[in-house]
């Protein structure tokens, strides 16, 4: 996790992209028109690395506010799946796991691992940013052109015509699949890209359990090959999944979030209650932003469901949330939320407005401490477990006034 005000070193360590404004926690990032140029049939495949990466810069704006290369913690494992995924011939693999427990940081270190290999151009998405789409072909050439600065229709297939393709990979990595407003179209889309480029693109999409659930019953309702996704070695099921840190991972991210926290005591010397508790990664992150220069043992205790409002709490009375951006979130963002029946987790701005005087104030600061974040002109929970524990909260509330029977 980002130290909270520092900015995301995904904003500058890429070239921008081309055109457009991004909206992110940090503020707005302005990026230029590309010049456009007359079509040219031969892509090479440095053009089309560097296309890759001002792409993948749109997008990293808004997920690199999760990822901090300084606190994450490598899963041995996991990258021995992937690094097995692209010399395989599948052309999925599928990461699940848990709100919080590490799959977007997993994504961004991919793509900063992979980035610099010469034989793979990795593209990183956004998963709930990406359009409405039923071809995923189609979002990437028209993504190469408008951003990437590639002017041709088709990229991928002058790519193709123009370079020796042996061990070369295109490595789409695409997080949250489950937040976009219509996940079955993005298994719809991918389905395309393994039809007509099996031999060289390789999808890497992250979601969530339950929701992967779902998806995989579509997947076969659209015939979409079981044979194309990838399964670890000695396994039946055709995704990965990441859980909490192993006893070895733990040790290894608490002293790292203990130095730039400064909080007590060693990792050997705390309970083991504590070390259990604190192998999820979203609680690590919530005890380390409450003991901040304390002894962690006389802070925390319990689960998520306890500690989200004690970090709320701890947000308060620091001043960097006020009262009324807890009733801003109460009595204006969770009943959008479930405005006529739906259960949503993405709502307007310009809506928020009508029903909540100074709501960018109460955005900007709700954004910063970490509890929201800012896609566009919509606003969602960054994470789901928030979204758990407030919509949870309001409903608990509606059937104790027997608003709700």
């Amino acid at each position: 996790m980002c130290e909270q005000g520092e900015s995301s070193q995904f904003e500058t360590m890429f070239e921008q992209p081309a055109s457009g404004v991004i909206h992110t926690g940090k503020g707005d990032i302005h990026i230029h028109p590309a010049e456009r140029t007359t079509v040219e049939p031969h892509v090479s495949w440095e053009r089309l690395k560097q296309s890759c990466e001002r792409i993948s810069a749109f997008h990293l704006a808004i997920l690199g506010d999760k990822f901090s290369s300084e606190l994450y913690v490598q899963r041995p494992i996991l990258q021995a799946y992937l690094d097995d995924f692209l010399a395989s011939d599948k052309c999925f693999f599928v990461l699940v796991g848990q709100s919080g427990v590490g799959k977007t940081n997993f994504i961004c270190n991919a793509y900063k691992r992979y980035r610099s290999d010469e034989n793979i151009a990795c593209v990183v998405y956004d998963g709930a940013s990406l359009a409405m789409v039923t071809s995923l072909t189609e979002q990437i050439n028209r993504d190469f052109t408008d951003i990437g600065r590639i002017p041709c229709a088709n990229a991928l297939r002058y790519v193709e015509f123009s370079n020796d393709m042996t061990n070369k990979r295109l490595l789409l990595l695409i997080d949250a699949v489950n937040e976009h407003r219509d996940m079955y179209t993005i298994i719809q889309a991918i389905k395309e890209v393994g039809a007509q480029y099996g031999q060289w693109i390789k999808v890497v999409i992250s979601c969530r359990p339950h929701a992967w659930e779902l998806l995989y019953r579509h997947a076969f309702r659209v015939r979409l090959p079981k044979l194309l996704f990838y399964s670890p070695p000695g396994s039946r099921s055709i995704y990965v999944e990441l859980g909490d840190f192993s006893n070895k991972e733990m040790a290894k991210a608490y002293e790292r979030y203990r130095k730039l926290y400064g909080f007590e005591p060693s990792y050997d010397s705390l309970p083991s209650k504590l070390k259990r508790t604190l192998r999820n990664p979203l609680i690590l992150w919530l005890v380390a932003e409450i003991s901040r220069e304390k002894d962690i043992r006389s802070q925390v205790g319990g689960t998520d469901t306890r500690l989200i409002p004690q970090y709320v709490s701890h947000l308060v009375t620091g001043r960097i949330l006020l009262d009324r951006d807890l009733d801003f979130i109460e009595h204006a963002f969770v009943p959008l939320c479930l405005k006529e029946g739906q259960c949503l987790n993405e709502i307007c701005v310009e809506r928020l407005a009508e029903v909540w005087e100074s709501t960018e104030e109460c955005l900007d600061r709700l954004i910063y401490s970490g509890i929201l974040m800012r896609r566009d002109e919509s606003v969602r929970f960054r994470y789901e477990r928030f979204y758990d524990y407030y919509i949870g909260m309001h409903l608990l509330r509606l059937v104790e006034s027997g608003q709700v029977p």
